[in-house]
Order: C-alpha cells, then sequence, then structure tokens
C-alpha cells in the first residue's frame, strides 16, 4: 500500500514532459505566441502525422496511471465508495483513452447559446435550442470529425447557473437550495474536468460569479477558450469594448488570443429586395452564423496537441484522484487507529481495576499495551514483531514517565494501596487506577500513532517532542471521567 501513491504522482509528473511545458506556454499571458494560422473546417493532413504514437508515449503513461488507480487492490474498498463519483469519472477517462476520443465541452450559464454555438460548428441542428430559461437540463455529446486518429466531440452542457429546483414562487428550501451548486451545475463542472478543450461561453461581459466559475474550469493544463457568444447584439465598437473587458478580467487565467467573438445563431434582419417587377420589399434575411475563429482555435489546439491534451488531462486528474485516496486512506487510519487505541485502553482499566494483584496490574498492562502498539503499526501498512512493539512501548513509557511523573507516581500508590490491603480496597482504589490506566494507554497509543504516521520514525527533534505535543493537545480530564464512568459501570455488574 506505501508504494502505490509515489508510484502514481511519478507517472503524472512525468506523462506531461515537453508538451506539457508548450500547452502552459500557449496559455500563459506572460509567454504569448504570436500570429494565428488559418485552419480549414477539417482538420490539416499534417496534423494526422505528427500525432504517431511511440512506445513511450504520454497517452500510454496516462493509460498506465489510470490502470493503476482503478486496479491496486491496496486501495480499501471505504475509500473506494467515498470517491465513487471520482472511480466513475476515471473509469471515463480510460474509456476515453483507449478508444481515442476528445472532448470539447462548451460550459456556460443558461442561455448564453452553447447549444447553439455547437450547433454551428457542427453545420446542422443536432442540440436542441429554445428561448425558455434553462433548456438543456443533461450533457449531450455528438461525434465532428477526425484528426490524429482520434475521433472528436463536442458536448454541450446543463447551465452552470442553474438550479434543479422546478419553477415557480420561491421557498425558503428552493432559496437554500439554490445558493449553493445544483446537480446540473456539478454536472456541467464535471464533464469541464474531463473535457480536452473547454469552451467557456458568455453572452456579455465577465461577471464575479461567471469569473468564479472561469476559474474551477481553467486549472493548469486545461485549454480553454473564452467565447463571447450573440456578438450579433453588439455594435463592432460595443463588441470590440466587451472583449476587452472579458480579456482584462480573464488575464490571469486564459490568453487575450483565446478570448474570441461569436454569433452562432444571428437574429434575422430586415433587407430590401427588388422583385422582377423593379418593386422594392422589405423581407427577412438570417444571416449565416459567426463561428470561424472559434472553429479555427480549437482545431489548432487539437492538431498541434490533440493526443498530448488527453493524455496531459488525464494524468492530471488521476494526481488529483490519488491526492483524494491519500487523504481517504488517512482519515480511514485516523479512524481505525482510534478505534484500536480505544478498546485496548477499556481492556487495560478493566483488567487494571479488577484485578486484586498489584503484580499482575503491571503484567496485563504491559502486555495490553504491547498488543495495542502491535495491532497499530498493522493499521498503518508497517510489520512491527511484538519484539519491536515491546521496545517502541518501553521507549514511550519511559518518556511519558520523565514527562509527567506525578501521574505515574498515583498510579503506583494506588498500586501500593492494594498490596497493604492484601486486594481488599479493589472497589476503592479501582477505578482510580483503572481510569490511569486507561489515560496512559491513551497516551501511548496516540504517540505510538505519530510515531508511525511519519513512517516510523520521531523526526528531527525526536520522542520527546512527539509526546509532549500528544500530552498537550489531549484532554487528561475528559479521558478520566470517560473512563471512570465506564469501569464504575463494570464494577457495579460485578458487585452482587
Amino acid at each position: 500500500m506505501k508504494n502505490w501513491f509515489q508510484k502514481a504522482k511519478r507517472i503524472t509528473q512525468r506523462a506531461p514532459g515537453r508538451w506539457l511545458q508548450s500547452v502552459r506556454k500557449r496559455f500563459s499571458s506572460k509567454n504569448p505566441q504570436r500570429g494565428s494560422k488559418t485552419i480549414n473546417q477539417n482538420p490539416p493532413a499534417n496534423a494526422i502525422k505528427s500525432n504517431g504514437r511511440s512506445s513511450e508515449s504520454p497517452d500510454q503513461r496516462a493509460l498506465a496511471s489510470l490502470k493503476k488507480l482503478l486496479e491496486d487492490p491496496a486501495i480499501p474498498a471505504s475509500v473506494r465508495r467515498e470517491l465513487a463519483t471520482e472511480y466513475d469519472q476515471l473509469r471515463r477517462l480510460l474509456d476515453k483513452l483507449e478508444n481515442g476520443r476528445l472532448h470539447v465541452a462548451a460550459v456556460g450559464r443558461v442561455s448564453s447559446g452553447k447549444s447553439s454555438l455547437l450547433n454551428a460548428l457542427l453545420n446542422e441542428p443536432v442540440f436542441s435550442t429554445s428561448v425558455l430559461h434553462g433548456h438543456t437540463r443533461e450533457t449531450g455529446a455528438r461525434h465532428w470529425q477526425d484528426i490524429g486518429g482520434q475521433s472528436v466531440l463536442v458536448l454541450d452542457t446543463p447551465g452552470s447557473d442553474e438550479s434543479d429546483q422546478p419553477a415557480g414562487p420561491a421557498t425558503p428550501a428552493h432559496t437554500a437550495f439554490a445558493s449553493g451548486c445544483s446537480q446540473r451545475e456539478k454536472l456541467a463542472l464535471q464533464e469541464a474536468r474531463l473535457a480536452d478543450v473547454v469552451l467557456f461561453v458568455l453572452d456579455g461581459d465577465l461577471t464575479a460569479s461567471q469569473q468564479r466559475t472561469l476559474q474551477q474550469v481553467a486549472r493548469p493544463g486545461k485549454p480553454v477558450i473564452v467565447v463571447l457568444n450573440k456578438a450579433d447584439l453588439y455594435t463592432e465598437a460595443e463588441r470590440q469594448a466587451l472583449l476587452g473587458s472579458i480579456r482584462r478580467k480573464s488575464a490571469s487565467l486564459i490568453h487575450p488570443r483565446f478570448v474570441l467573438s461569436a454569433a452562432a445563431d444571428p437574429r434575422p434582419r430586415t433587407v430590401m429586395v427588388e422583385d422582377d417587377a423593379g418593386h422594392w420589399h422589405e423581407t427577412q434575411e438570417k444571416p449565416a452564423p459567426e463561428v470561424t475563429a472559434v472553429r479555427e482555435a480549437i482545431w489548432e489546439l487539437l492538431a498541434n496537441d490533440g493526443r498530448a491534451l488527453s493524455a496531459l488531462n488525464a494524468s492530471l486528474f488521476a494526481g488529483e484522484v490519488s491526492d483524494r485516496i491519500a487523504a481517504g486512506i488517512t482519515r480511514l487510519r485516523a479512524t481505525t487507529a482510534e478505534k484500536v487505541i480505544t478498546t485496548h485502553a477499556l481492556a487495560k482499566a478493566i483488567a487494571v481495576a479488577f484485578n486484586p494483584v498489584p503484580v499482575a496490574d503491571l503484567l496485563l498492562a504491559g502486555g495490553i499495551d504491547v498488543g495495542m502498539i502491535h495491532k497499530l503499526s498493522r493499521v498503518y501498512g508497517l510489520s512491527l514483531t511484538r519484539q519491536d512493539a515491546a521496545r517502541l512501548g518501553l521507549t514511550i513509557s519511559a518518556q511519558l514517565a520523565a514527562l509527567m511523573g506525578a501521574v505515574w507516581g498515583i498510579n503506583l500508590a494506588s498500586a501500593a494501596l492494594k498490596t497493604v490491603s492484601a486486594g481488599l480496597s479493589v472497589t476503592l482504589t479501582g477505578a482510580a487506577q483503572g481510569s490511569l490506566a486507561y489515560y496512559s494507554s491513551v497516551l501511548i497509543g496516540q504517540i505510538a500513532e505519530g510515531y508511525f504516521r511519519r513512517g516510523q520514525s520521531w523526526g528531527s527533534d525526536g520522542p520527546k517532542t512527539v509526546a509532549r505535543e500528544v500530552l498537550k493537545n489531549l484532554d487528561r480530564q475528559s479521558v478520566l471521567n470517560q473512563a471512570r464512568e465506564q469501569i464504575l459501570h463494570h464494577l457495579r455488574k460485578k458487585t452482587p
């Protein structure tokens, strides 16, 4: 278990290589790439020649990282259940890479014209459009073109500010729900995360809420093209002013050359036409969509870096998931370790409280603590022998004795009282001594856990610093009270 995370990280870090630098350079405002190509709607032939797969290709390394995360038996089932959504996305990325597909997703607020933009790029009305607010309710996909042996799909997503609630008067529950992220918005952001190129569609200036959404979408290495749609609604001066404003507001995320305008579904305009008799009449004319700049930007990215972008996207996402898996395993270990410590501490407390022979107290206490340390080592994927666990227990006890000798003195006094009374004072001293035994086991367990969490190391400051930190953070009185209540409960059950 201890090696899978490091391996996944190495794959993620190794996969991008030189092409990652080129992608980041293209999208970095500090490294502008001058000039642009004129590219036809069909992908250029040289794009197919330049993207051949080699034995050490980035997409093969990305595939390896995805398969490792999906198939590694060392990842606990509970962590897999907790990250069910992420694992589903990993499977989708794996399927996309194995089948050579590139995804271009349109993301934006409701009624910004995402569906119309994709229809214009496809040159056919594939995605349904409507004047109604939030017409798109789920993700739709359609094949566009092939490039470099890979199939390019365009994806339409629900509006990023869309609520799942039906239209009608606002209720308190509706208001509370709408204030958070709706399921449709989450779906849109998930598709953006998995897409190789994102079209961030606007129909006006970039608002504060849209800027926050753009920050979520425009992650490092993620190519994003910001599209000011419905540009036909503005004069040329207004269009340029809006583009300038959007470029300024998004400068830290998007290079200005990838902030473009489009008119995916232009309004009909009134024109005068002359009939055969020489009479002039007014008629409505539907202008052709203006999406050439957007189409060329997409093909420029995919023609040069399509396969690399797909591998980069998968590798970066695999790295994010591996981080979440590591965090999930850390939480699981902490929860399991807490149960182990509590169980052994209670067993030690009861054994000490009920045993009238002081020597047996000490033997029981030491044996239970060694068992606890041995089990904690297994929780953290280590294999300490019982002899090693005993030596670690002695080290921890020595540090605790030096830091809090008074507590150990009380424990010895209780043992002495048992000796003097020949076992007759168990009821009087058992609860007190058992509570201290419980407290000492909790201390020993937490200090041992800190040692294992550091990879069987005390760090540069040694065991005393770790012990002091545990003592500082542990609420002694609360632990003693909890132990006393449980011990008295068992004592009452035993007393006739």
